[in-house]
């Protein structure tokens, strides 16, 4: 489902890759949530990568830089601290336009 603008989410996560599309949707149609996350990756930080962490950390995004393999492990973590234990069910958007088939898979 395609997020609507202002749509109100628990928890929501975007890529911080290296093209500007990378936070269209932060910028453009600025998602709610009590819980923002922001994934950067550990290589190409190039172009607009340091645009795009500017971009989501003003947001209120939390920017972590994690590996492909350290991916789950950062995922659980952060989803387990950041959501209340008795809150179902629980809404998560994720904008996965700049995510690799890795990271949409996992």
């Amino acid at each position: 489902m395609r997020p609507q603008k202002g749509a109100a989410y628990d928890v929501f996560i975007a890529a911080v890759g290296y093209e500007r599309r990378a936070r269209y949707v932060v910028q453009n149609l600025q998602p709610h949530a009590a819980y923002k996350l922001g994934i950067a990756f550990d290589d190409g930080q190039v172009l607009e990568y340091t645009r795009n962490c500017d971009v989501l950390s003003g947001h209120g995004y939390r920017v972590e830089v994690v590996s492909d393999r350290e991916l789950d492990l950062l995922l659980e973590q952060q989803l387990n601290n950041n959501l209340a234990a008795d809150k179902s069910p629980v809404r998560v958007g994720v904008d996965i336009s700049s995510f690799s088939r890795f990271r949409i898979a996992t």
